[in-house]
């Protein structure tokens, strides 16, 4: 495994978490980027909804099972995002290639909602 960071900060009754870890290396390394928002009863859901809407206009997205209360993917010129929310838990996960002219690739979607299931888990715990 690559490099890692992991950052957290309370905002108001908010808290924003955040972890990047770089796998592999150049040029097929990606960059895994886990942002979790814990605030209110209900906050998840609320962020969840209205975000949905904008992916919805602007992306081509996927439903996923089984992950949280509610999940979606996308892959976009930034990476693969997975987006779920669990009660006041808000997560976003993306894959973006290391090297800036590579395409994401929508096959990180599957092992990048692995990632997202287990940190939902680790978080609600």
């Amino acid at each position: 495994m690559g490099q890692q960071q992991h950052q957290s900060r309370p905002v108001g009754a908010t808290t924003n978490l955040t972890c990047t870890a770089t796998l592999g290396q150049l040029p097929r390394g990606v960059v895994v980027t886990v942002a979790a928002t814990i605030g209110a009863p209900e906050a998840g859901r609320v962020m969840y909804e209205g975000l949905r809407r904008v992916h919805d206009e602007a992306e081509s997205v996927r439903d996923l099972a089984s992950l949280g209360a509610g999940a979606y993917a996308y892959t976009d010129a930034a990476g693969s995002h997975i987006v779920t929310y669990d009660a006041n838990l808000y997560l976003t996960l993306t894959a973006a290639p290391l090297r800036l002219t590579a395409t994401p690739d929508a096959a990180l979607v599957e092992p990048t909602s692995r990632v997202a299931a287990s940190a939902l888990s680790a978080l609600r715990a």
